[in-house]
């Protein structure tokens, strides 16, 4: 089994965390358990750090690839 940290932005329900947790788990093919960390600075989506691993699949991060996209 592994462990991480996931950061999300709120609100959220325990659905939100399932899904996320099980789609992990598939990606991963093994168990994984996470330690939750509300973080409104996401905007929205949530940032995962597994194994170090950074898997980013937040709205503040997806708006900072637009921006650096568009300004070149």
């Amino acid at each position: 089994m592994l462990t991480g940290t996931l950061k999300i932005a709120p609100p959220y329900d325990e659905a939100e965390l399932q899904s996320i947790q099980e789609g992990f788990e598939t990606l991963l093919g093994t168990a994984i358990q996470f330690r939750v960390v509300e973080d409104p600075s996401l905007i929205g989506g949530f940032s995962a750090f597994i194994d170090g691993k950074v898997y980013d699949g937040s709205l503040s991060a997806q708006l900072g690839g637009m921006r650096r996209h568009l300004a070149h």
